[in-house]
């Protein structure tokens, strides 16, 4: 799986983790992060270079 592109990511949109699951994204910052609610999990600010999100 390839990582998600953070241009193509924006607040609302569906992702797949690999270990978090289904979550949604809640924000994306300009310096590669993202903030998603992954339900059971909480939110999760992750480094979009290693986090390798799938968009739903």
């Amino acid at each position: 799986m390839e990582p998600a592109d953070p241009g193509d990511l924006k607040s609302g949109d569906r992702v797949r983790h690999g270990v978090f699951g289904v979550g949604k994204v809640m924000d994306v910052t300009g310096n590669g992060r993202v903030k998603v609610f992954f339900q059971g999990w909480g939110e999760k600010s992750l480094a979009l270079e290693f986090a390798r999100l799938e968009k739903l």
